[in-house]
Formats: structure tokens, C-alpha cells, sequence
């Protein structure tokens, strides 16, 4: 769930909204360039964004290469242009694409360290500290003369300050203890060694992936960008069976469509899912499986991958290595269509960014307003604000609706003086987190407690309201604020749901930046429906199911949507 916060996911950037959408030949480029970059190959992923740059103005890819060149030690005079460039320009881009002025500065400053002008890069740092309070700033500024060594590994100290860290802050915020069967104690006892005896940043930033993942939770997770190296080959999971559906890499492989998998270099696939497993953070089986299949066929710990297949009753194999991923144009955060018999579709892909995807909602359902009955396709929603969502709700709902209900557990004031030190969070959501701050008169009584207070805040209706039949699509990519969507409309009439049960998992994260390229999340809130249903660690369940063939999936017909006209023309 994310309210103001946005989660953090690693994803590569396929493409620039300020460049417009990219040829085949410059897309290439660009995987290529975000390929090399989580390689650290730096030499050849300037060359990648270099030529595209050539071809194709961007202010994205242009801050991304001054990035490779201070990353690389190469043409810091050129890095340093780039940056100051960025900061002059800021205020006058219309899409900053993320990228933030603080950011800019700190980049800035590292470069300035490497020229040898220290005194400068104090200035930028500070500059950026100025701007926002944050991290890498105020990180940069203690480190002087001491952030540019990109590749330093982490000393045994560091180590264990982050280990007992990481373990310490969820032993006293994780919100969902009660619903694993884990000593938390013996863990700590049990990765102690292992982490002394870890050789590289890598194997720690691996060993500490796969003690977060024994939380069992999809909020509660490591990021480390490059630790994963995908294949980018999607499978499919049925009962026991693994097929592979495509490859979005540029290799040509013999492999086809519904060709089953049997091992995973010489590893029985039923293990090498097993292998896998235990490094993936996820609240639900539904939720592993959905990140099984694109992480199942990886790199991790090797150069090529042995894939033994089945194919028309032939043993066959096949050896694939290292290849960038096919940039592709992001889905539309909504897109809408009058469907036959007079149904309305609305796919909304995203609840981020609230501003941008309300009025565009907006104007799509004003657009099918007659409309008989209603189609809300969120099957590759994973989240983003909770807002978006609860105004979808005020535009279907005749009456106010309870959001959800929530609890956390209170250790220290501290937490709260983080979470609300936005003023736009704290002002929007006060009235949902009111009477949960701690009672401190008694803080010295149980250091450890749980405080719980009903939420009160309702959904109000925001008229036009279409009051026609509604079908919600649904999956196991719908996930975090996308089912806080869910949440209000749990236990009422108002909606029919077709699909798959849902991901599972939301909840407020509490982000530890260990260092510049280590953070990890921490699930810190837990929420329900306010009707008493728990869906973290179940999922919304469909009132409709549609299970589907491995050989449904290869032909793409998309069952559950016509399952769901089908539904409501009999409605009538």
C-alpha cells in the first residue's frame, strides 16, 4: 500500500517520456545501455546511450550518462556539464521522470570529489541537503573525500552494524509476526555466522534478500540494483509443471511457446523453483508464483543457464546467456472502450500518479456513463498511492465507505516523526491515524505493545455516480494500493469480482537506506477490511474463478474479460 511514499521497485526505465517512444533500433539501445549499467560495465553502456543520444535528444538518458561517466572516472568534465545543466533546467522540465534536484546536487558533489575539489563538492552537497532533507546528502557530506569508490566492499563491522540493524528494526516493527512460524530469535543466532563469513558485498546483500524473505511478506524486502540478474524469459507455473511462455530478451532461441521445462542447468526445475524461492519476499503463494515465473530462469550465480525442455515429446536442450532486455512501451496508467452490448471498460494499470490518473479516470467513466454495466480491469495494477484508488471508489459508490482498518506496533515516538514529517501525509491521513500514537505515560511499562484504534475516516461519494452493474478484474498483479481499492468495497454488493485472487500484500514500509545502493523494507502497518476480513496473506478471493490451460494462455484469449460480458449480459 502506499498512501504519499511510492514503493520502491526495481525496475529498468524502458524508454523516455521527454524523447517520445523510441525505434526498434534506438529501444535496443536503451536495453542495451540499462543492460551494461547493472553490469557495471560502464565503457560499453556509454557507448549504448552515447549513440542514442546521438540519434535522439533526452533529458533522461543524458542525466543517466553522466551517471556512467562518473561511475566510470571517465570525462568528468563532460559528467559535471550534464549535472549543472539538469540543475539550471529543472524547473522548466514537465516531466522530471523522478528525478530530483537534490539528486542532481549529489551527483554533482561526487564528481567535484573526483576532479579533487572537495570544497566544492561540500558546497553541492549541501546545497542538495538545502533543497530536501535526505539520505545521500547528508551521508555524502560525513563521507567527504570518501564517495567516490564505487566498488569498496564492505568491511566485517558494516556488515554486522547492517545485519543487526535490519534484524533489530523488524523484530520491533514487522507487522505480521503472528502469522509466521518463526523464531525470530534463532534467526538472528543462525545468520550471525553466515555473515561473517560472506566474502563479498554480494553474498551479504544475498544473505540478507533471503533472511527478509523468511517474513514471508511482499512489503518486506531487500532492493539492491543489479542483484538480480533475470534472463527476462517469462514461464508459467501449472500444479507441478513449469512451461516456457517467451523470451523479451534479444536471443534467438529454439525454444517454443508451451514447451515444458525440466531442468534448470542439470537441476531437477522442481528444485531450481526451490532455489529460487527462498530469495523471494511474497505474502501469498499466488504472489511467489507470480514472481517465480519471470525470476525462475536467472543469472545469479553464473554466465550461461542449461535449459532441458520438452517439445513434442522430445528431450531437448538449449544454452542461453546474458542478453538485454527488449524495451517496451509502458502500459497506459488507464485505457478505455465501449465493449459490445452496450458495456464499458476502464484497465486501470497503475494508482500512481494520483494527479495524472484521477482526471483521466474521471474523463474515461464520464465517456461510458450510459452505459449498461461497467467493466474495472485491475489485473496489472501493483499499486502506487491508495488515494487513486479511494476516489474510484467515491465514483461507484452511493454511499460512504470505511477505508480500511489498521494497526502498528508502537517502539518509539521516532517512527511516527518519520512517517509524518510530510505535511500533505499527515494532513490527508490524520484522521485514519489519530489515537495510535503512543501512550508515553506508560512507555517504561512494555516497551513491546500493540495500540489499536478503529479508523473512522469514510470514502464519500463524489457525485456523477454510476450506479450500473460493475465487474472488477482481477489477479495476481493486482497488488498493494490496488487492493486497498478492494479494501472499502469488501463485504458489499457493489461489485462482482472475476479472475484470480489477488497478491495479497500491503501495508505501510519503513525504508532503511543502509548505504547508496543497499536499502531494504520493512512491512509496518497492517491493514484489513473493515468488515473483519484480513486479505494480507490471503488475497481478495474472486467470486468467479478462471483457471486457465497452459494452452489458453499461449493462444492470449483473454477468458477472464469475456467470462466477465458474458456475466453481465445474463445480469440483465
Amino acid at each position: 500500500m502506499k498512501i504519499i511514499v511510492i514503493t520502491l521497485v526495481i525496475l529498468y526505465l524502458s524508454m523516455s517520456l521527454f524523447a517520445g517512444v523510441p525505434d526498434n533500433d534506438q529501444q535496443k539501445l536503451i536495453g542495451e545501455f540499462w543492460f551494461f549499467l547493472n553490469q557495471k560495465n560502464y565503457e560499453k553502456a556509454i557507448s549504448s546511450i552515447e549513440k542514442y543520444l546521438n540519434e535522439q535528444p533526452s533529458t533522461l538518458y543524458e542525466y543517466q550518462l553522466g551517471k556512467a561517466y562518473l561511475f566510470s572516472g571517465k570525462k568528468l568534465d563532460k559528467a559535471k556539464q550534464i549535472f549543472l545543466n539538469f540543475i539550471q533546467n529543472y524547473e522548466q522540465l514537465d516531466d522530471k521522470q523522478g528525478l530530483t534536484l537534490y539528486g542532481a546536487y549529489w551527483r554533482l558533489g561526487m564528481v567535484y570529489e573526483l576532479m579533487g575539489d572537495l570544497d566544492k563538492a561540500k558546497e553541492c552537497y549541501q546545497q542538495g541537503l538545502d533543497i530536501e532533507n535526505n539520505y545521500y546528502c547528508e551521508n555524502a557530506l560525513k563521507n567527504l573525500g570518501n564517495n567516490t569508490d564505487f566498488n569498496r566492499q564492505l568491511t566485517e563491522p558494516e556488515k554486522l552494524s547492517y545485519f543487526f540493524k535490519i534484524w533489530h528494526y523488524s523484530n520491533d516493527f514487522f507487522a505480521f509476526f503472528d502469522q509466521i512460524d518463526l523464531d525470530w530469535e534463532n534467526v538472528k543466532m543462525e545468520y550471525l555466522p553466515r555473515v561473517q563469513a560472506t566474502k563479498n558485498n554480494e553474498e551479504f546483500y544475498w544473505l540478507m534478500t533471503e533472511m527478509l524473505a523468511l517474513l514471508k511478506d511482499g512489503h518486506t524486502n531487500v532492493n539492491v540494483q543489479g542483484l538480480w540478474k533475470p534472463s527476462f524469459i517469462t514461464t508459467k507455473i501449472i500444479d507441478d509443471d513449469v512451461y516456457f511462455i517467451k523470451d523479451e530478451s534479444y536471443r534467438k532461441n529454439a525454444m517454443y511457446p508451451g514447451d515444458k521445462i525440466l531442468k534448470v542447468n542439470n537441476i531437477p526445475v522442481a528444485d531450481a523453483i526451490g532455489n529460487t524461492k527462498k530469495y523471494i519476499s511474497a505474502s501469498t503463494d499466488q504472489g511467489m508464483k507470480i514472481v517465480l515465473e519471470q525470476l525462475l530462469i536467472n543469472f545469479n550465480n553464473c554466465s550461461s543457464v542449461i535449459i532441458e525442455y520438452e517439445n513434442n515429446g522430445k528431450i531437448l536442450t538449449e544454452t542461453i546467456y546474458l542478453s538485454p532486455q527488449k524495451s517496451k512501451q509502458n502500459l497506459p496508467y488507464i485505457e478505455s472502450k465501449l465493449l459490445k452490448d452496450n458495456i464499458g471498460y476502464i484497465a486501470v494499470n497503475s494508482m500512481y500518479p494520483t494527479k495524472e490518473i484521477i482526471p483521466l479516470f474521471d474523463s474515461a467513466l464520464d465517456s461510458l456513463f450510459k452505459t449498461k454495466a461497467l467493466i474495472i480491469d485491475i489485473r496489472n495494477n501493483g499499486g502506487g498511492s491508495s488515494g487513486t484508488g479511494f476516489h474510484i471508489v467515491s465514483r461507484i459508490s452511493d454511499k460512504p465507505l470505511p477505508v480500511f482498518d489498521s494497526k502498528v506496533r508502537i517502539y518509539s515516538v521516532d517512527m511516527f516523526d518519520k512517517w509524518f514529517s510530510d505535511k500533505e501525509m499527515f494532513d490527508v491521513f490524520y484522521s485514519v491515524y489519530q489515537g495510535i500514537f503512543p501512550d508515553t505515560t506508560d512507555f517504561n511499562e512494555k516497551l513491546l505493545r500493540e495500540k489499536f484504534k478503529k479508523s473512522e475516516y469514510q470514502i464519500p461519494s463524489h457525485p456523477p455516480i454510476y450506479d450500473k452493474p460493475i465487474v472488477i478484474l482481477i489477479g495476481p498483479k493486482t497488488f498493494s494500493a490496488a487492493e486497498d481499492f478492494l479494501a472499502p468495497l469488501h463485504g458489499t454488493d457493489r461489485v462482482t469480482l472475476i479472475g484470480k485472487s489477488t497478491g495479497g500484500s500491503t501495508g505501510q514500509p519503513l525504508v532503511l537506506q543502509l548505504n547508496d545502493e543497499f536499502s531494504v523494507r520493512i512491512c509496518s502497518r497492517r491493514c484489513w477490511c473493515a468488515d473483519g476480513y484480513e486479505f494480507v496473506g490471503k488475497g481478495f478471493i474472486p467470486d468467479i474463478d478462471i483457471e486457465k490451460s497452459i494452452d489458453d494462455i499461449i493462444s492470449e484469449k483473454d477468458m477472464t474479460l469475456e467470462k466477465a460480458i458474458l456475466y453481465l449480459d445474463e445480469e440483465k
